[in-house]
Parts: structure tokens; sequence; C-alpha cells
């Protein structure tokens, strides 16, 4: 007794059609991927807009220098961003300042930006414009 099939047959020439390698292509699609999502987003996270600097905190209290001195020292450079903001010439600018011995600034995530500054201490007057600190050097107030 012979069986018919039932549906559709197919020649085996048909079925030997070669088909896409679906596992290379995922494996060459998947990095590709990946790497256009790191790169947006990175370019996410360094627009300004994204994480501002909203607050500038001074750690240290202040006898000599106002505090809206340091305000005009710092204000140009936060305005790049959290991740941008130069934190080493906003210190630069700080300790140009006449009353700063020196100054640190750091960021605090996630939007703060730190500032501690040393004021000088005075030991005397020294000629018509200036004072000695106490280890001796010459600042001008």
């Amino acid at each position: 007794m012979v069986r018919k099939r039932k549906g559709a047959t197919r020649h085996q020439s048909e079925r030997a059609q070669p088909r896409l390698p679906m596992r290379r292509v995922a494996l060459a699609v998947l990095p590709l991927s990946l790497l256009a999502a790191l790169v947006w987003g990175g370019v996410w996270l360094l627009e300004p807009q994204t994480l501002p600097v909203n607050t500038v905190r001074v750690e240290t209290p202040l006898r000599h220098i106002e505090r809206e001195v340091l305000r005009e020292a710092v204000l140009p450079h936060v305005g790049r961003g959290w991740l941008l903001v130069d934190v080493a010439a906003i210190q630069q600018e700080l300790d140009a300042l006449p009353w700063v011995a020196h100054s640190s600034v750091r960021r605090d995530w996630p939007d703060r930006l730190l500032v501690a500054v040393v004021e000088q201490q005075p030991a005397a007057r020294w000629g018509g414009g200036g004072m000695l600190n106490q280890e001796g050097e010459h600042f001008v107030v």
C-alpha cells in the first residue's frame, strides 16, 4: 500500500537554498548598536542642560572675603554643566584673589560644586599697600 503525502511537497533542490546566517548578522549588528548607544549617551550627558550646576557651596567660614567676590569668580565657569566644569580653572581664579591663600574646588553629585577657601592670615602691614602673612609672604589687599 502506498501512502500519499498530504499537503504540498517540496523538491530536494528547494530545500538546499542558502539561508542568511542570522547569528552572524546579529553578532555584527549588536556591537554597532552598543557603540551607537554609548556615543548617544555620552553626547547626552555632556549637554549642559542634562546635568547643570545648581549649587555652589562654600564650605569654610569667611572673614575677609565677601561671598559675592567668590560668586563672580565661579559663575563664568558653571555654564558648561556639571561634567564639563573646569574645577582647576575655578581654583586658579580663586587662588588669584587677594585674601585667598589657597582653595579647593570639587564636584558633588548630582549638581553641586563644593568650594573650600583658606584665607590669608595677616601678620603685619607691609609698606603702603599690602600685608605679610604668617609665612612672611607679601599679599596685596
